[in-house]
């Protein structure tokens, strides 16, 4: 009888499975944006073990808001024009 694998649900959704042979590579993305692939060893068919080899892919910039350039220490601010 096969093992049932079972990979926590905040992973997010499975969109790709990569790989060839009996090591593969199943990416999810959550709900975050965060792409996650993790390793899949299918040597045992009947007892498929997930590897320690994880990869995490965050965007830097996601959430973040560009900050407004300061002029060099020593110069005054340019007056606001309305």
């Amino acid at each position: 009888m096969a093992r049932i694998l079972e990979v926590p649900y905040s992973f997010g959704e499975v969109f790709a499975i990569t790989g060839s042979g009996a090591k593969l590579m199943v990416w999810m993305k959550d709900e975050n944006g965060a792409v996650r692939g993790i390793g899949l060893d299918l040597t045992n068919p009947a007892a498929p073990t997930l590897t320690r080899d994880e990869i995490i892919i965050r965007r830097k910039t996601e959430g973040l808001v560009r900050r407004k350039k300061l002029p060099p220490a020593g110069q005054s601010f340019a007056p606001p024009t309305m």
